[in-house]
């Protein structure tokens, strides 16, 4: 990438953070419980200088996150481990089927499938499946939706208004924007959504619009070139996170480049982007913004790597995403289940090679691919302590990203 595009991404994502800073104040998640310090009185004040050794004895340092992970990972049982790694489908217009799951599997999420016109009627339905999954011992799921706009919005109605498309934003000013993000994702944190899987940080040349069926035939980028789109990215990833909602940067490494859908058709490759492409500095500037997850997608990039899909690749999970990017969140597969570009696998397969590439969740829209996805999981780890170390790291980072957001606390 040159030094010349790199000046104007980080000049673009300085107004971004701007426009970031105006943000109002938002609905807050539960925060993870710290030890605050003694609140002394004006009265005591002297005493408390006088002996500052009691007053830090009597004060306990905040548990780490990943400390407070590995402590919830450790109380928990080898098949529990297993299914936070999970995000599986429910239908949204159906929630209530959703308690048993999670009562009875302990996946460590959900997803809204489908479209349902009952807005914030949905909450109590949303609330009750982490009620069912607390009340069965298992730690409350992350609830996760494609919230993006236009024709890809999960719940609207009464109190989630429509909002539009990541291409009609796009014309918007930063600070139009900003505000209202803020306002949109605080709906969504009211709901209880708790992982929105987006914002789309694809970008889709003009010219390319038309022959790009994911993205730009369907108006899901906020641009047509890297920086304005990065900058967009920027803003609606801080007011998701800011609200209370993790959010997913989406279709790593980009999908605005490919003439097929990978949910149709196993022809989806990108035959231009390399480590130092442009294009990537959108997730660049979500990440920096605090996104709480990456999805990867299923396309091939021959040039990342010659033999496997996104989804299986170490080198663009690993190494890119991971080393280069420096990414240290909750990275979640696009679907495995229903999607044509991995059919040709078998779905405990498909859900070992995500995990053995580096990444955490397997999302399957379809809920009948869980049994066969978590018992290949499960068998694998009983076979290879190399694998077993691999699925712990996995679950530690779902479990890590639910800590963040308030879903376990740390209490200890």
């Amino acid at each position: 990438m040159s030094a010349h595009l790199r000046v104007m991404a980080l000049c673009l994502l300085t107004l971004a953070t701007s426009a970031c800073s105006s943000l109002p104040p938002a609905a807050a998640p539960t925060p993870v419980r710290r030890a605050t310090a003694a609140t002394t009185t004006r009265a005591a004040a002297p005493a408390a200088r006088q002996a500052p050794r009691a007053q830090a004895s009597a004060t306990r340092a905040p548990v780490p996150v990943s400390a407070c992970a590995l402590e919830v990972l450790r109380s928990l049982p080898d098949a529990q481990v297993a299914a936070q790694v999970f995000d599986v489908g429910l239908d949204v217009t159906s929630l209530r089927g959703g308690n048993d799951l999670v009562a009875q599997t302990g996946v460590g999420g959900v997803f809204l499938s489908g479209r349902s016109q009952a807005g914030l009627g949905l909450a109590p339905a949303i609330a009750s499946l982490k009620r069912s999954a607390l009340a069965a011992g298992r730690l409350a799921p992350l609830v996760s939706a494609d919230e993006e706009g236009g024709v890809v919005q999960s719940v609207r109605g009464p109190g989630i208004p429509p909002w539009p498309s990541a291409q009609d934003q796009s014309t918007w000013t930063l600070p139009q924007l900003s505000s209202g993000s803020a306002a949109w994702a605080a709906s969504l944190h009211t709901l209880g959504i708790t992982l929105n899987l987006g914002p789309v940080a694809d970008v889709v040349a003009v010219a390319d619009q038309g022959s790009n069926p994911p993205i730009g035939a369907l108006g899901r980028e906020y641009g047509a070139t890297a920086s304005p789109t990065a900058a967009r990215v920027a803003i609606v990833t801080a007011a998701l996170q800011r609200a209370g909602v993790g959010a997913t940067a989406k279709h790593f490494p980009g999908l605005g480049r490919v003439t097929a859908n990978t949910d149709t058709s196993t022809l989806a490759q990108d035959a231009v982007t390399t480590a130092d492409d442009v294009n990537l500095i959108p997730f660049e500037a979500a990440i920096r913004a605090g996104a709480n997850a990456v999805m990867i997608s299923s396309a091939r990039y021959p040039l990342l790597d010659p033999n496997n899909p996104a989804v299986w690749s170490a080198p663009i999970i690993t190494t890119l995403l991971r080393g280069r990017l420096g990414f240290t969140g909750l990275v979640i597969s696009d679907d495995i289940s229903n999607a044509v570009a991995v059919s040709a696998v078998l779905p405990g397969d498909r859900a070992i090679r995500f995990l053995q590439a580096g990444g955490d969740m397997v999302l399957i829209v379809n809920r009948a691919d869980l049994l066969p996805m978590l018992s290949a999981v499960q068998s694998q780890a009983a076979e290879s302590p190399a694998f077993a170390a691999i699925l712990r790291q996995a679950a530690q980072h779902v479990v890590e990203s639910k800590i963040k957001l308030g879903l376990v606390p740390c209490s200890r």
